[in-house]
């Protein structure tokens, strides 16, 4: 009777144990769709080497720009990788300036390296871009100019080969003033090769187009880079800083005025006696004048437009 007891006290026990084992299997099964299902958010990977078409927000000098600043600039154009939208137009972009900007002038362009680049899109979606990118600047846009470089090269050669005419002129005349010209010609380029090498900054303005190459590839969220599509705006069209040099009004033509004609005298007839012939005493012939020496002046000079320098 005691042995009977003890096995169904056993048995029950057995029975007990196994409940809670088997009621802790679905919550572990439950939990795995959830992992799946969050893994598969859409995303667009933008390759390196793309390019990417910017303005700039604030300007940028390669004289008084150094390594630390902060850069601003705009997205003018988007990119699309295949047919997604990955960066739409009006995407702010700031970045830190890691060297100084430079002008190359062998390559006609202004550049410079950013780091910790961020891009905020329109609807506040901000992507951190890994790595460091380049910021290049076509020196032909109206947008840039070329500092003293620009000037005083020009400026040089003129004043030396004007210099060099007059001294000439002043030697020997006309070949005088060809040779001193020729002469002043090397000079002034001789001094403006210093001043381009030495001085030759690059000033960009608000609104400058540059270009950017991601040099790895950026990942972004498509369904906020698709949201913040439908809020982008075109960046609007600022018109660089210009500056006027008015022209010259020119020196008018100076007249040196001539000597005027002296008349004649007519001849003297005296009637000679009858049957004789009159004596006729000659007058004196007239000097013909001078006409007027006309040294032509300067002809004027129109104003022309030019991109600010920075102050």
């Amino acid at each position: 009777m005691r042995v009977a007891l003890i096995a169904i006290l056993l048995a029950a026990s057995g029975c007990c144990a196994q409940e809670p084992t088997t009621a802790a299997v679905p919550p572990v099964t439950g939990s795995q769709p959830q992992k799946s299902t969050s893994s598969q958010t859409p995303t667009i990977t933008v390759p390196a080497g793309t390019r990417v078409l910017l303005s700039l927000v604030r300007p940028v000098s390669t004289r008084t720009t150094k390594a630390g600043d902060k850069v601003y600039l705009q997205t003018s154009a988007p990119v699309v990788v295949g047919s997604k939208m990955a960066i739409p137009t009006g995407t702010s972009l700031e970045g830190t300036l890691d060297k100084t900007a430079r002008a190359v002038w062998s390559k006609r362009r202004a550049e410079f390296h950013l780091r910790l680049v961020s891009l905020v899109f329109p609807n506040g979606y901000k992507v951190s871009v890994p790595g460091s990118v380049e910021v290049t600047n076509n020196l032909e846009e109206s947008t840039s100019t070329y500092g003293d470089a620009g000037v005083a090269g020009p400026l040089a050669a003129i004043g030396a080969s004007a210099g060099g005419t007059t001294i000439g002129a002043v030697a020997n005349g006309v070949r005088g003033a060809a040779i001193g010209g020729a002469i002043g010609g090397v000079v002034g380029l001789a001094i403006a090769i210093p001043l381009i090498v030495h001085h030759g900054g690059v000033f960009m303005d608000v609104g400058t187009a540059v270009d950017m190459v991601l040099e790895s590839p950026l990942t972004v969220d498509q369904e906020r880079v698709l949201n913040a599509a439908s809020q982008s705006t075109p960046p609007p069209i600022i018109p660089p800083r210009r500056c006027y040099e008015p022209g010259s009004p020119g020196t008018p033509d100076v007249i040196i005025p001539g000597t005027p004609a002296i008349p004649g005298t007519p001849p003297t007839i005296i009637p000679g006696p009858p049957n004789s012939p009159p004596t006729v005493i000659p007058g004196t012939p007239g000097t013909p004048g001078t006409p007027a020496t006309v040294i032509p002046g300067t002809p004027a000079t129109p104003g022309t437009y030019y991109p600010c320098s920075p102050r």
